[in-house]
């Protein structure tokens, strides 16, 4: 199927000329603020001509016969929904790196947790011998921390993955979105 923005035929099945298709592709690529006479003189500069005031006529002809503002248009929101797909993929990806983030962290504070222990021996006041075993604080604290941080990470990145129900309902016009997402701690209070 040919889309709107490639070349097209007209109604006696004539492919548009390439002079036009091409001066629709400069016309085209000029972005969402685009205009015709704009783009007669971004074609003169590239010519290295004076740049012009008014749109001659065979350009405002072509304009119109190949429908360039429609197809532009077109353009513009196949590339606005292809970047946004693009967005999409890179943050499924992120998101699943947060997860394997989440775990090399859990794993790290549970090597920390299984550091050996300060041992210290000794005898008390009446010669009795002891051992006492026990883990730096530091190293605590520090497991402590690096567990709390792989939990967060974890958490966010599962409410960011829930599944959600998103119903459209349309109304005079205004266009109303519901989102229900399926975690009780969106609505609970501060």
């Amino acid at each position: 199927m040919i889309q709107t923005w490639e070349r097209q035929r007209d109604d006696d099945g004539d492919l548009e000329p390439m002079l036009w298709f091409a001066r629709f592709t400069l016309y085209r690529q000029m972005g969402s603020d685009r205009s015709l006479l704009g783009t007669v003189n971004e074609h003169r500069n590239k010519k290295s001509q004076k740049k012009s005031n008014y749109t001659p006529g065979a350009w405002r002809d072509a304009y119109k016969q190949w429908n360039w503002k429609e197809r532009a248009e077109a353009w513009d929101a196949y590339e606005l929904n292809h970047q946004a797909e693009l967005f999409q993929e890179r943050a499924d990806a992120w998101r699943a790196g947060r997860f394997d983030d989440a775990e090399e962290l859990r794993d790290k504070a549970r090597q920390l947790l299984k550091l050996p222990v300060i041992r210290r021996t000794g005898k008390d006041g009446d010669g009795t011998p002891y051992t006492v075993e026990a883990v730096l604080p530091t190293t605590l604290k520090a497991a402590a921390q690096i567990l709390k941080t792989a939990d967060e990470l974890a958490r966010i990145t599962t409410r960011e993955t829930l599944p959600k129900i998103e119903t459209d309902v349309t109304s005079d016009g205004d266009k109303i979105e519901i989102v229900f997402v399926n975690d009780w701690r969106d609505n609970a209070p501060d």
